[in-house]
């Protein structure tokens, strides 16, 4: 092969290599975005967030019962999340390291979460480190998608698509796997809601909407944060978490996250 035709393969290889690389970034997306952030305390406010504790009650919703326990919720950036719900008959966990999770039942019992449930499990009670994140990386794709209707209040909706990540573990192919919309107010611009999809732990060709709702924000430390967040599965609300107090930068590690 002569130099000429290598340097043009390389070059075309360059080429194929950046594009893979650069998602699409929807201009007025990233605009909508980057109001989120600012109403969030803005990007200075919210990239000093090393790790963050909050403190509050959990209550769960189990076979048409409301169980009610104290619970604390600890996160690291974007990629882990943890919540101790204190029950009567023990503790339980629910820990969340990249794409691997792990529920603790209160007897100690161990059940493994499908990795492909966890693509923005780490930044699920304050979601602006998930704007932030997105905002930061050229390779997660967003879309403006429209003006939308959503909990009874008027939201931008906007489409976004996390780059590929290398260490996700061999599975089929899940078209939604890394894709999610963010729901953002059209007067506070805080973020509203998360909308993806999720599959079931038991057969992944079986898929429900999973939502988290985000309300009663209150500034804490120049950032404002949710302090009620709500999950839905398929329709159906799973828990709800009402916090009381949070706090940034306690010196969280890993190890926390990996029990």
């Amino acid at each position: 092969m002569t130099l000429k035709r290598l340097a043009f393969l390389f070059c075309v290889l360059f080429i194929a290599a950046s594009a893979y690389a650069q998602g699409n970034q929807d201009p007025q997306a990233v605009a909508l975005l980057t109001q989120s952030l600012n109403a969030a305390g803005g990007a200075s406010a919210i990239s000093a967030v090393q790790d963050y504790t909050g403190v509050g009650n959990i209550t769960y919703n189990w076979a048409g019962a409301q169980v009610q326990a104290s619970a604390t919720v600890e996160s690291m950036g974007v990629t882990t999340f943890r919540v101790d719900s204190s029950l009567s008959n023990g503790t339980r966990t629910w820990a969340v390291d990249g794409l691997f999770g792990v529920l603790i039942a209160p007897d100690g019992t161990r059940q493994p979460s499908s990795f492909y449930n966890l693509a923005t499990a780490g930044s699920l009670t304050l979601p602006a480190l998930q704007v932030a994140s997105i905002l930061q990386s050229t390779a997660t794709s967003v879309t403006y998608v429209g003006q939308v209707t959503i909990n009874g209040n008027t939201a931008y909706q906007i489409h976004c698509v996390l780059p590929a990540n290398p260490s996700t573990p061999p599975a089929p192919s899940l078209p939604a796997f890394g894709a999610f919309d963010l729901f953002i107010d059209s007067t506070s611009f805080l973020v509203d809601s998360l909308q993806e999809t999720a599959y079931s732990d038991a057969n992944f060709q079986i898929s429900f909407t999973h939502e988290i709702d985000y309300s009663n924000y209150q500034t804490v430390g120049g950032v404002v944060a949710p302090f009620g967040i709500t999950e839905s599965l398929g329709g159906q609300q799973t828990w709800s978490i009402s916090l009381n107090s949070l706090s940034f930068n306690s010196g969280l590690t890993e190890s926390v996250f990996t029990p």
